[in-house]
């Protein structure tokens, strides 16, 4: 387990593997506390709309590899960490759907996720479109 002041082992700027993907993936983990004591309005905007502004984050970092080192080619992918606040799954509400939220709880099994569906095609019954 770590600290807050921590980072999981994930986050710490190495580089991983995703299955879909054939060159690393290299992670920057970034301390959401942090951000919220440069710019609480920012903190704000990451909980409410974590897509749209970890996507910037992701081309604002690709962008700065760049400038330091035009031939890196691989993904950089930003991960956070260490929020403001905390809830269990049971204080889980409807109005935390696309909303970033930081569980705590103990996790008792874990297994791999094997999609059932890669790809599907869908055909209309009537006009075969």
């Amino acid at each position: 387990m770590f600290t807050t002041d921590d980072a999981p082992a994930s986050s710490e700027g190495s580089e991983g593997y995703d299955t879909d993907d054939a060159g690393p993936t290299f992670v920057w983990g970034t301390n959401i506390s942090d951000v919220f004591d440069y710019d609480p309005d920012l903190y704000t905007k990451m909980v409410r709309y974590p897509l749209e502004v970890l996507a910037i984050f992701d081309i604002v970092l690709m962008n700065m590899v760049g400038q330091i080192n035009p031939l890196f080619e691989n993904h950089i992918q930003t991960r956070i960490f260490n929020p403001k606040s905390s809830t269990s799954m049971r204080n889980l509400n409807p109005s935390d759907v696309e909303r970033m939220v930081s569980l705590k709880g103990m996790i008792i099994r874990s297994s791999l996720i094997i999609p059932e569906i890669r790809e599907a095609i869908f055909r209309c019954l009537l006009c075969n479109y």
